[in-house]
């Protein structure tokens, strides 16, 4: 996650605290702005986990792909210029 996309979830929650206590009376108002912002905490981890999976994916489907041309180079005995060719 960006910087800039951490310090706007943290706006957005320290928002969420101030509208749930000036709508709501005191900390009944509170309790429902911080209901708001865990729940912005919340899909920004699920966003974060989500991303990294992701990538971790594709690194993996890389490292794989290299392996099975290693193999290939190495049944076949081509030398570097062959097997570019």
């Amino acid at each position: 996650m960006a910087l800039g996309a951490g310090v706007a979830i943290g706006a957005a929650a320290g928002a969420g605290v101030a509208t749930g206590i000036a709508a709501g009376a005191g900390a009944r108002g509170a309790w429902v702005g911080m209901a708001g912002m865990a729940g912005t905490l919340a899909m920004a981890t699920v966003g974060f986990y989500a991303a990294s999976r992701a990538i971790g994916s594709v690194i993996s489907t890389g490292k794989e792909f290299k392996q099975a041309m290693a193999n290939v180079k190495a049944i076949s005995g081509a030398t570097g210029s062959e097997f570019k060719a």
